[in-house]
């Protein structure tokens, strides 16, 4: 008689899992065409390691839908570079940023990785490791990872593709929306502590709710007084924009084209470092230099100005609000203008049509009056006819006693209650028959 063999912990083409390290924890192990893998499933549990082992095969065998890819050798640091020489072809603004961001983070922390090998585990001791000991916030780490998932689906769309599946990285809440916003007394104050070279930038970004980048990279030649509009060519969306010179723009575009006839008229650049301020703010730069970062200097002019806390960035959110809930401009126009491509940002900094909130509010008062008023005259002509509470027995049952003098015999009939009930509600406990109260007498 032929007996089954008790099934192991591998079976037939799958590889096989085995607990090792003082933690058990089950690490695969498989031979495909020659070639021996070893994938830690970082798990102790034998059904959750079984479900990492059949993901991890996914990986490293070749799809039959398409080309046979081989990313048995890929590794994390083939996948970023091929992201970041995506991003910098493809002419974005920000690749440079990632890039930096890459190598100071990303690719010290998973250098020797192959790709198929990255865990829902590995994202999670990332952030233990970037929060506890670097002393990051956890919005860093969580643009830190998605840098990560976006170089796995570039590499998810190459041909033949150079990774099969995204591992699945968490993202950690984070409650960090600024609330800074500036108003035009406040913009004026601060105007006046600002030095010459950075009052046109206050005076732009504060109108126009434009970048960072945007306003500093702005060119002479985008100015066009004739038609009254500043020409943003090629900004970060990719598209071309437009943004109406009003308020004080004019007159302070005009002072900054006299100081450049002055000292630089060659400066194909608006906003530039004037001969003046270079010294007095300690600047390593030329004069008629292109405006670059200047922290320090914007720090030093909002706390003499009392606003210790506002950032440069903070004018983005004014001028956006300030054409929706000020100036009344339709959402979508002022989108045109700042440069926002979705209403998340109006969403996430809380900015609507206040004055479309008004008038409702205004309409919602008035119907609210006109129907108070309504239902008061219906109430006077028709009065309400309010239902008395009943009454108790106790007090039903005085009631008959003492208001209208019934007998005890009438009240036990009227109300179906026993002597003993009666005497008790009268007073408060129960008739003793042997001595009976003068007042109450049965009738026959």
């Amino acid at each position: 008689m032929r007996t089954r063999k008790k099934k192991g912990r591998s079976e037939k083409g799958l590889g096989t899992l085995a607990p090792r390290g003082k933690a058990r924890e089950f690490y695969f192990r498989v031979t495909i065409g020659g070639k021996t893998y070893t994938h830690p499933t970082a798990t102790a549990d034998f059904g959750k390691a079984k479900i990492e082992r059949d993901r991890f095969l996914k990986t490293i065998r070749p799809s039959s839908s398409g080309p046979a890819s081989d990313v048995s050798g890929i590794t994390v640091s083939d996948l970023l570079d091929d992201y970041v020489d995506h991003l910098r072809s493809e002419g974005k603004k920000d690749a440079t940023g990632i890039a930096q961001v890459i190598e100071a983070s990303l690719r010290p922390a998973f250098a020797g990785r192959l790709a198929v090998s990255i865990t829902t585990q590995d994202g999670k001791n990332y952030r233990a490791k970037r929060t506890s000991v670097d002393g990051v916030q956890d919005s860093t780490v969580n643009k830190e990872l998605k840098y990560l998932i976006a170089a796995y689906n570039h590499g998810k769309e190459q041909t033949p593709k150079k990774v099969i599946d995204t591992p699945y990285l968490s993202m950690e809440s984070v409650n960090n929306v600024r609330r800074g916003f500036i108003e035009v007394p406040e913009y004026r104050r601060l105007r006046d502590f600002l030095p010459p070279s950075l009052k046109l930038f206050l005076v732009l970004a504060f109108h126009g709710a434009n970048r960072f980048s945007e306003i500093t990279g702005l060119k002479r030649s985008q100015i066009n007084r004739r038609l009254g509009v500043i020409e943003l060519q090629q900004t970060k969306n990719g598209e071309d924009r437009h943004l109406p010179i009003y308020g004080d723009m004019d007159e302070w575009l005009d002072k900054q084209e006299r100081v450049h006839q002055a000292e630089c008229p060659e400066c194909e650049f608006v906003l530039f470092w004037h001969r003046d301020d270079i010294k007095p703010l300690h600047l390593k730069v030329k004069p008629g230099s292109k405006l670059g970062r200047f922290d320090k200097t914007w720090k030093r002019a909002t706390k003499k100005a009392g606003f210790p806390d506002l950032l440069a960035h903070d004018l983005r959110r004014s001028g956006v609000r300030n054409m929706i809930q000020e100036a009344g401009l339709p959402e979508s126009q002022a989108m045109l203008i700042s440069g926002h491509k979705t209403r998340s940002m109006l969403e996430r900094y809380n900015i609507v049509s206040l004055k479309g909130i008004q008038e409702s509010g205004k309409k919602l008062d008035a119907w609210m009056k006109d129907a108070t008023a309504k239902a008061e005259e219906e109430e006077r002509i028709r009065p309400v006819a309010v239902e008395p509470e009943p009454l108790t027995m106790k007090q039903r049952v005085r009631e008959l006693f003492y208001v209208q003098e019934k007998p005890l015999g009438d009240i036990i009939k009227t109300l179906g209650i026993a002597e003993s009930t009666v005497y008790y509600h009268l007073y408060g406990h129960k008739w003793n028959k042997k001595t009976p109260s003068a007042s109450l007498q049965v009738q026959a």
